[in-house]
């Protein structure tokens, strides 16, 4: 969508409008400044011009290049921006950095746009000031430069404030959203969307484009009645547009979001509404096979697909096409064109994510798609491998895939989306994909949400299977019930018994390493039951946040372990909890003060770290609770602390905002390198929490915390709450010795 948008944003960057161009036609002015200001573009070009031919004033000049951006001519806008001095040639200069923008040239645009800004502030042209730095932030935030874009809007708002210009207010707060969408903060996003829409209640240009924001931000998280409210409301102020092309644009955005809800018939009815020009566009022609998809027209999608020009489908949505492509092949019965379709989709949303990751957690939502598709004609036709390998590079995608923060704090946002680009680079659990699984000795159980069903899968000696274990639908009241009560013998007895036996599971002392997708990984699987005994007393369980196998050469964790807790002095019994720990391993204990971030993020290389302390989470993120400040789950990802065995004793370190928990701290520490991690799904009661870790480590934990765990477990679950000593979970790293 954004880049849908490419020439709205360039129009809002003059000031000359926003995305959809708006006038009404029956106040039409004599005066081509009044023209303009009624974004009246086509007749303000002609007025302007010809009012400057006979008076010769630079205003005329650069109100006749406004007008002429404003009516799609950019060359002739260049043409007329050339023509003002003085204090008209601000307004001038500001048209020419976006024809140069326009026209790729983004040293010129960023030269042009410097020198209005400047001289605008010095001139005290407060209004001319905050256009041209809205305009300045347009390109900054387009090339990447957040953090410069966001100082740029700062200066923009202060001086739309000093000019008492509302329109060029609500301008810059779009612009702040636009920015904030970007690394993912879809609330912050939503936030300043709303703001803009209240300050431009009385410019009903910029209200259009505010309702089209806020619109497309309740669609991105699946609210497609408060979408499609906003965007009937947009429609209604384009009324009376006299540029089709725009009102066009508009309905697509309205049909797309009735397809997205599954509205074929209302979809269709706004597409036969959009002018003819744009019935050929890449954007209309995707939309029209979904409706046929929607309507199992496999030859209609398909012929419609056929007609799309590749090299007009922005590059970001490509993978989109290809998975709609491959869902047309699939209804029409060609199996292998539907599998290649997808795995183009899939090697399109790979190449996109290593080159510049995505922040969104809708985009991530949405890209999930082709994996799932491609996964299920796979398994179903009882190619196992091929599937595993699928739900292998979903996976790993799925780590790397850390939410952004939320909020409207910027610097948080940064930090967010600069921890996810470096681990796209830098990831140690990043392999090329492979035709075939590589070796793996251990024992895994992958439990795998696909298209509405689960999927049982189960590698043993390399040798991989995959059952259908049918609709989640129908086992959402068993796996709700679990998760909320897992204290209840007759729950965690149907579900256990049917993953045990369907997954074909057996008693015994080797450890069983468990992957699973989106909601199913927050399942407490400690607690599962077969004919009345606990899982974790028929085996160790370990999980797994990836199928990545063991490296051949692990690290070496070879330095001192690193005890530390309490460092606000309100937990005295994690006071107490580190002083034994740090006894039993030889090390020297941190309390207090001396629990600062350098000395955790110190710690590399080490054996083990053990930290007792608060745990946070909220929209900012997770992080843990220090002496001298926070430590957050994207700061453990940058500096990348790690040791051997990390005990995190303190609640919920292994959830996170979502189901996943692909932002909780276990994850960030596992990335981060780390072999094994001891955290806890949720909130435990210190004392239980004490009691548990103490029987951790004399079972060895040290040393060997998968075993460690089971037994401790088994050793406190005749006195501790089942909710309780489940909570506790090892997840394992692929760096771990053995």
């Amino acid at each position: 969508m954004r880049l849908r948008l490419a020439l709205g944003v360039a129009l809002i960057a003059a000031g000359v409008g926003a995305a959809v161009v708006v006038y009404r036609p029956s106040q039409r002015s004599a005066s081509c400044e009044a023209m303009l200001a009624d974004r009246q573009f086509a007749d303000a070009a002609e007025a302007c011009s010809r009012e400057f031919e006979a008076r010769r004033e630079g205003a005329l000049a650069a109100a006749a290049a406004m007008a002429w951006l404003g009516a799609g001519e950019p060359d002739q806008a260049w043409k007329w921006a050339n023509l003002p001095e003085g204090r008209d040639l601000v307004r001038a200069r500001r048209v020419r950095g976006v024809v140069l923008k326009l026209r790729g040239d983004v040293e010129g645009a960023q030269r042009e746009l410097k020198w209005a800004l400047s001289e605008a502030l010095e001139t005290s042209q407060h209004g001319e000031a905050s256009r041209a730095a809205h305009a300045l932030a347009g390109l900054q935030w387009e090339h990447g430069e957040y953090s410069a874009a966001w100082k740029t809007l700062d200066l923009s708002i202060d001086e739309a404030k000093r000019a008492r210009d509302g329109s060029a207010l609500a301008l810059a707060e779009l612009a702040r959203g636009d920015v904030l969408r970007t690394l993912g903060d879809a609330r912050g996003a939503t936030e300043y969307f709303r703001r803009a829409l209240e300050d431009s209640a009385a410019w009903p240009n910029d209200q259009l484009y505010a309702l089209l924001k806020v619109g497309l931000s309740e669609r991105d998280r699946g609210a497609f009645a408060l979408a499609r409210k906003h965007f009937e409301k947009a429609l209604d102020i384009a009324g009376s547009s006299g540029n089709r092309r725009h009102v066009s644009g508009l309905r697509v955005d309205l049909a797309e979001t009735y397809a997205l809800a599954g509205e074929a018939d209302a979809a269709e009815r706004l597409l036969a509404e959009v002018d003819p020009s744009m019935q050929r566009e890449w954007i209309v022609l995707s939309l029209r096979a979904r409706i046929a998809l929607l309507r199992n027209d496999a030859e209609l999608a398909l012929r419609h697909l056929a007609q799309i020009d590749p090299e007009q489908v922005p590059e970001g949505l490509r993978w989109e096409v290809s998975f709609l492509r491959g869902r047309a092949w699939w209804l029409d019965g060609n199996r292998r064109e539907a599998e290649e379709a997808w795995q183009q989709a899939i090697q399109e949303v790979e190449k996109l994510s290593a080159s510049e990751p995505e922040y969104q957690g809708w985009v991530l939502a949405r890209r999930r798609k082709p994996y799932d598709a491609l996964f299920s004609s796979l398994a179903s036709r009882g190619e196992f491998s091929g599937a595993w390998e699928v739900v292998a590079r979903l996976l790993l995608s799925e780590s790397l895939a850390f939410k952004g923060a939320e909020g409207t704090d910027i610097q948080r946002a940064l930090a967010a989306a600069e921890s996810l680009k470096a681990q796209w680079k830098q990831s140690s659990w990043w392999v090329p994909p492979q035709s075939s699984p590589a070796p793996d000795p251990r024992d895994i159980l992958v439990l795998h949400e696909a298209e509405g069903r689960l999927w049982i899968g189960r590698r043993v000696e390399n040798v991989v299977r995959w059952i259908d274990a049918g609709p989640l639908q129908q086992l959402d009241p068993l796996l709700n019930g679990f998760l909320a009560a897992p204290e209840n013998a007759e729950t965690a007895e149907q579900l256990g018994r049917m993953l045990w036996t369907t997954g074909g599971l057996h008693q015994s002392a080797v450890p069983l390493f468990v992957a699973a997708s989106g909601r199913l990984r927050g399942l407490p699987l400690a607690a599962l039951r077969v004919d009345g005994r606990y899982w974790v007393e028929l085996r160790p369980i370990a999980r797994l946040p990836t199928l990545t196998p063991p490296g051949d050469d692990p690290p070496h964790f070879g330095g001192a372990p690193v005890v530390a807790g309490d460092p606000r002095g309100d937990l005295p019994g994690a006071r107490k909890e580190v002083e034994w720990v740090a006894a039993r391993v030889g090390a020297h204990p941190l309390l207090g003060e001396a629990v600062t971030r350098k000395a955790v993020l110190s710690a590399r290389g080490s054996a083990l770290l053990h930290l007792a302390t608060h745990a946070e989470i909220s929209l900012e993120g997770t992080r843990l609770v220090l002496a001298d400040g926070d430590l957050s789950a994207q700061e453990i990802l940058r500096h990348r602390p790690f040791a051997r065995v990390v005990v995190l004793a303190a609640c919920a370190s292994a959830a996170g905002r979502d189901a996943a928990g692909s932002d909780s701290l276990t994850t960030a520490f596992l990335r981060a390198g780390s072999g094994a991690v001891l955290g806890t799904l949720r909130t435990v009661p210190d004392e239980a929490a004490q009691q548990l870790v103490r029987a951790f480590y004399e079972e060895g934990g040290a040393n060997d915390p998968v075993g460690a765990l089971a037994r401790a477990q088994a050793r406190v679950e005749a006195y501790q709450p089942v909710s309780v000593w489940s909570a506790f979970t090892i997840s394992m790293g692929n760096h771990m010795e053995r």
